[in-house]
Parts: structure tokens; sequence; C-alpha cells
């Protein structure tokens, strides 16, 4: 059911309904609090809605159940750049260059701005 639901969200999301997005993910949720997908995806949404210390509190969990979520790092780093917290965005935009593959999409726009806030 929680698998089902993620890949709902993430589907409503792409079809443009973030709230029936984060509908599924809340559900997902309360079903499995340690769904990282549904943290994830409720986090971009909340990110995108401009909601940002909930998108940061989604993130955060998502670190805490997967430390090795290299976008989770990266998304939370770039609210903190966005926000002139250079301190915690260079920490989180570290992180995320650690943990991810050689072949991260967004490694070069992390490792710039790990060079614009250090």
């Amino acid at each position: 059911m929680v698998h089902a639901l993620c890949n709902r969200a993430v589907t409503r999301l792409r079809q443009r309904d973030p709230a029936g997005a984060v509908e599924d993910c809340d559900r997902a949720i309360a079903a499995d609090p340690r769904c990282a997908v549904a943290h994830f995806t409720r986090g971009y949404i909340r990110q995108e809605q401009g909601r940002i210390d909930d998108a940061i509190s989604d993130y955060t969990r998502v670190i805490e159940i997967d430390p090795g979520q290299e976008d989770a790092w990266g998304n939370r780093g770039d609210i903190y750049w966005a926000y002139g917290k250079r301190d915690l965005a260079a920490a989180d935009y570290r992180e995320s260059l650690k943990v991810a593959p050689p072949e991260w999409p967004a490694r070069k726009v992390k490792e710039q701005r790990l060079r614009e806030v250090e």
C-alpha cells in the first residue's frame, strides 16, 4: 500500500496535482513513517510552494532515514543557499557530493554552489 501511494504521489505531481500528491504522501507517511520517498516528494512540493520550514523538515527526515540520499542533502542545501544560510548550505552540499555517485545529474550545480558559499 505504501509503495502504491508513493508511486501515485509522484504521478500526481507529474500531472500537476500537488494537493493530491501531498495527500498521498501524508497517507503513506501515516502508514509507514520511515517512507523516505513520501517525505522527499512532500518536501519537494512544499519547497515549490514556498513552505520552507516544512520542506526542510521533510528533507531532514529523509536524511535521518537514509543518510545516503544525495537529493535530500542537495535540496535542503538549495533552500539554505536561497535564504543566505551559507554555512548550512555548504555543509549540505559537501554531504550531497560525498554520498552521490559520480554520475549524479546535479553534481555540477552543487559543486558550483558549494564554491559560491565557501
